[in-house]
């Protein structure tokens, strides 16, 4: 409840979406859904590798409202497998749901870096919801990496099959972390354990340890069996992103008073780097803190200076 208490809520979100775009017409085949030529509008590019596209797709419908998917587009003729055409070339695909965030690498990119101990409580929570939602039933994700790590803010979808963790369900909120792409592979305890460290190593991009020896360890590759044995030492503590690096059991995650000063800091740029949050809220923390910090009311009279 931590994590999630410390982002903007949904009638704050709200406030700040502009549902903008350029019409585009798209002919998709008809086992793809069937859509009327009028429903649709271009969003924002949101990546480019090799000759396709994705960009944010917005349709609109009287009945059920507005959302965002994903359109991948590529350029050029159309291909088999493809799913139609538009003005801009091939629809490779415009199956998948746009969900508001940021993905880590993204994140990790534009410069951000969480607090070591806020980090940790980010993390629990995301392998909480790792294990629960993709490694149930002796399952693995299948196609994890830092890509498909995404900080989630609100659901804005009609995706009504959406698998949602045991957690998110009993606090009853949108997962702060999504997991893209699953395959909900078989798998064995070594690949799941695998993606417990694709899952620590992508957000070990985003914070720092305060001891500089750790640090180092924990971004070189070749450094894993060396920063293994340094925690078995046990001079170091072993925090739950520590504990996945390497395979060893971990501690509760720290307490720190500016964990949740941090945690609001990142769900701050979380909101700066979405490109459907636009103009950008200026948002300084979540309504209830907000409410709960101490005003000064104006003075009642004007304050005379001395002559």
């Amino acid at each position: 409840m931590r994590i999630v208490r410390q982002r903007p809520s949904g009638d704050e979100l709200w406030d700040c979406q502009q549902w903008t775009g350029d019409p585009i017409r798209l002919h998709i085949d008809p086992e793809y859904g069937v859509y009327g030529e009028e429903e649709w509008r271009l969003g924002p590019q949101l990546s480019r590798r090799d000759d396709i596209t994705s960009y944010v797709l917005i349709w609109s419908d009287p009945h059920t409202g507005t959302f965002p998917s994903v359109i991948q587009i590529r350029d050029g003729e159309r291909r088999p497998g493809d799913q139609g055409t538009c003005e801009l070339g091939a629809i490779v695909d415009q199956t998948q749901w746009y969900d508001h965030g940021s993905d880590v690498v993204t994140l990790a990119a534009s410069g951000f870096q969480l607090g070591w101990a806020a980090m940790q409580w980010l993390h629990a929570v995301a392998r909480c919801d790792l294990i629960d939602v993709h490694h149930a039933g002796g399952k693995i994700h299948g196609a994890l990496r830092a890509k498909r790590i995404r900080l989630g803010l609100l659901d804005t979808t009609p995706d009504h099959d959406r698998k949602f963790s045991a957690l998110s369900r009993e606090l009853d909120v949108f997962p702060p972390v999504l997991f893209l792409d699953g395959g909900m592979q078989d798998g064995d305890d070594a690949r799941r354990a695998a993606e417990l460290a694709v899952l620590a190593g992508a957000f070990a991009e985003l914070t720092r340890h305060p001891d500089a020896q750790v640090d180092a360890l924990i971004r070189d590759p070749a450094g894993r069996d060396v920063l293994r044995d340094l925690l078995l030492e046990g001079d170091v503590p072993v925090d739950p992103l520590l504990g996945d690096l390497v395979g060893l059991d971990a501690g509760p995650p720290p307490e720190d008073p500016t964990i949740d000063r941090d945690l609001r800091a990142l769900w701050r740029r979380v909101m700066e780097l979405d490109p459907m949050l636009q103009p950008l809220l200026e948002w300084e923390g979540p309504s209830w803190w907000r409410e709960e910090q101490w005003t000064h009311a104006p003075h009642e009279f004007p304050i005379l200076e001395e002559p």
